[in-house]
């Protein structure tokens, strides 16, 4: 079976792709309310954003490299830096 390796902050889950659970979580990406993305470390570039890209920056997903540097001006200096985000704070 097809694996992943999927790593948020500092804990890194090993992924059995199954097509009932990956189903699942492409409709909940889909759907949610808030951006999610996968960059690629190497080639430096997103591989993938969630549509809530389009509805909460009014960004185009298929130009999301494109536009990356005009967003990544748009972060605050601290936390384009690395710092934590912690909830109520900033």
């Amino acid at each position: 079976m097809p694996t992943a390796t999927l790593t948020i902050l500092s804990c890194t889950i090993k992924l059995v792709l199954m097509p009932f659970p990956v189903l699942f979580l492409e409709d909940f990406l889909h759907a949610a309310p808030y951006i999610f993305f996968v960059y690629h470390m190497a080639e430096l570039r997103v591989t993938y954003v969630n549509p809530a890209y389009e509805r909460v920056l009014l960004g185009h997903c298929a130009q999301v490299n494109d536009e990356l540097p005009g967003l990544l001006a748009r972060v605050h200096p601290g936390r384009a830096a690395g710092a934590p985000i912690s909830a109520g704070v900033g």
